[in-house]
This record gives C-alpha cells, sequence and structure tokens, in this order.
C-alpha cells in the first residue's frame, strides 16, 4: 500500500517527531511512507537522515508554460534532490470538478514501473 505523510507549515510537527510517525505507519503499512516536503519556506526544520531515504513528493510549483505532461522535466532534470512526484501547481482544472486542484507529474518510466512501485 502506498501512501503520503505530508509535512509542512509553520507550526507542525518536529522532523524527530515525522520520523517517529513515518516509523510507526510504515509497521501498520509495510513500507515507508512517500515524504511530502519540499517548497523553501514551508518545511519546517531539516528532514532527519531516516526521512532524507524515504521516496519524495516534492511541491514545487507554479510552473508555467508547460502543456502536458510530455513535457515535464524529469526527476534527475529538476535539481539535486531525487524525487517520484512532482507537484507542479496547486491552480489545475479538471473537468467535472469547480475550482482549482493540486495536478502532479511521477517520473515512472511507464505505467507498469509505477504500479509495481504502489504495491
Amino acid at each position: 500500500m502506498a501512501y503520503a505523510l505530508d509535512w509542512e507549515g509553520h507550526r507542525t510537527a518536529a522532523a524527530a517527531d515525522v520520523e517517529q510517525m513515518g516509523e510507526a505507519l510504515a509497521d501498520i503499512a509495510g513500507r515507508m511512507p512517500l515524504g511530502y516536503w519540499g517548497i523553501l519556506g514551508s518545511t519546517p526544520e531539516t528532514p532527519t537522515p531516516l526521512m532524507d531515504g524515504w521516496d519524495r513528493w516534492v511541491p514545487r510549483y507554479p510552473v508555467r508554460g508547460i502543456a502536458d505532461f510530455n513535457e515535464m522535466p524529469l526527476a534527475h532534470e529538476m535539481g539535486p534532490v531525487p524525487f517520484l512526484f512532482w507537484q507542479y501547481t496547486s491552480e489545475g482544472r479538471v473537468p467535472g470538478i469547480i475550482g482549482p486542484v493540486d495536478r502532479s507529474v511521477a517520473s515512472f518510466d511507464d505505467i507498469e514501473q509505477l504500479i509495481r512501485w504502489c504495491g
């Protein structure tokens, strides 16, 4: 089972507490969480070394001028922090949903790789 642990904001848990939450969740789910943090100024403090080893979903937006997913940069093109998912906007539109939605892209080579990662 894949799941994410969202860690951001100014009044949130300390890194050591988030690490403990991740370990407790891993005991239940059988895998470490997908860590969601990374916007400068919104990550409460430096992640622990254990958290640095978690798969990552980074929020880095807005990115303008990208028309479709095929134009998204691959994870290794985005900088020094490797990650599996990239949230590129909080202002996306989806038919049938009123108002803006978050949009993300995955850095897997194909859908089978994503399915294997999801478990």
